[in-house]
């Protein structure tokens, strides 16, 4: 009887042992089958944000070729403007060379009618009456030409103008565009990797600097073309004055008795 109890005793033992160790297979199990899920989706995880990466990537490198292309549009369209800014101010060069040869071939041509012909100043007055006559038309000239550059000057200053403000306003809707498309690019990709964020950044700060020196090239040239225009209108209309002077002088000279 004693060893049938301890056989039964230790039978027990076994029985609540092999129990207790089931109990622990099964938890382990558990654990490792919630293990394997949580790995699985952690996977998942990763290959969601790889191609989130990758798409944000390709999309940012798209935007960059296109922003170098605009920037490559907008330099040509600049020369191109700067092209036809400076026809005008050729052909008003041209124009002030060739009314300036006139007047003086003409200034030449007077001189010579009035220092060749044989007119006897102090005993006929149709000699004075002539000079007069032509010194007359002449200042009528000089002061129709003067008239006329002012007026094609401030024509051609009214263009420049009128081109420079249409070279900013299309600047400025070219930035604020720009602008607004790298807003909408940093809020949607505001979960992205700090590679995307510099080069988002670096994008905008090329761009900027872009625009900016866009607004230096459109603005300088301009404004040294105009000073350059009114300095040669200076220069042209100072000598006509000079001249009817000396006409003027040689006219009283000639008429003393």
């Amino acid at each position: 009887e004693d060893l049938e109890f301890s056989l039964l005793e230790e039978e027990a033992g076994w029985l609540s042992r092999r129990e207790e160790l089931q109990r622990e297979v099964s938890d382990a199990m558990t654990r490792c089958a919630e293990r394997r899920q949580r790995l699985t989706s952690l996977q998942a995880q990763r290959d969601q944000a790889v191609r989130h990466a990758s798409g944000n990537t390709k999309q940012l490198e798209s935007q960059l070729v296109d922003l170098l292309h605009r920037i490559d549009e907008g330099r040509r369209r600049l020369k191109e403007i700067d092209g036809h800014l400076q026809n005008p101010n050729r052909a008003i060069k041209m124009e002030q060379e060739a009314e300036k040869k006139q007047s003086q071939d003409d200034i030449e041509r007077i001189s010579r009618v009035t220092s060749g012909a044989p007119i006897e100043m102090s005993c006929n007055s149709l000699g004075r009456r002539t000079i007069a006559s032509l010194q007359e038309i002449e200042r009528n000239r000089q002061l129709h030409l003067a008239k006329q550059g002012s007026q094609v000057i401030e024509e051609e200053r009214k263009r420049v103008s009128e081109l420079k403000r249409r070279v900013q306003d299309e600047a400025r809707a070219e930035w604020e565009e720009r602008r607004q498309r790298e807003n909408n690019c940093h809020s949607l990709n505001s979960v992205g990797s700090e590679e995307s964020s510099l080069t988002s950044s670096d994008l905008h700060t090329e761009s900027a600097s872009s625009e900016d020196a866009e607004k230096r090239l459109t603005s300088e040239p301009n404004e040294n073309k105009i000073e350059e225009t009114e300095s040669k209108e200076k220069i042209n209309q100072q000598p006509s004055h000079e001249r009817e002077t000396d006409r003027k002088d040689g006219s009283q000279a000639d008429s003393r008795p």
